[in-house]
């Protein structure tokens, strides 16, 4: 499913991003959904996992700085970074280490996150707070 909304905007200077659905399975088959946190009075912004559980190496949490969203995914452009899951399935079984990966900041007052999920198992997603430092 190729997500044709505009970009979910945050412009508080702390809060919550959510991948879709979360506590629940985020949708399979998701392209390019977009985030976009912009807040003009921030030098930087600190982000936070508390929960990410996604797919092993096949749903991907692209970011970068700055409020225009990248259509690339691969191979990665420069200043692009990415997460990708820690579920992994054992015997019909899916596991999600409760490892999340450490808290990272972007310099500047935006950042642009694209999440992307296959069609194979469904994930609990990702909770991802952030603070402005001014």
């Amino acid at each position: 499913m190729v997500v044709d909304t505009p970009p979910e905007r945050f412009i508080d200077p702390i809060g919550t991003i959510l991948s879709p659905n979360y506590p629940n399975p985020s949708p399979d088959r998701l392209f390019s959904y977009f985030y976009i946190v912009q807040i003009p009075e921030a030098r930087s912004i600190e982000f936070v996992f508390e929960e990410f559980c996604t797919e092993r190496e096949k749903d991907f949490l692209y970011y970068g700085a700055g409020n225009t969203p990248s259509e690339v995914a691969f191979p990665l452009s420069e200043g692009i970074k990415v997460f990708h899951g820690w579920q992994t399935v054992e015997n019909d079984t899916r596991k999600c280490d409760h490892n999340v990966p450490h808290p990272f900041t972007i310099a500047g007052d935006s950042a642009w996150f694209r999440f992307d999920t296959d069609q194979n198992v469904m994930s609990q997603g990702f909770n991802l707070s952030y603070t402005i430092c001014k």
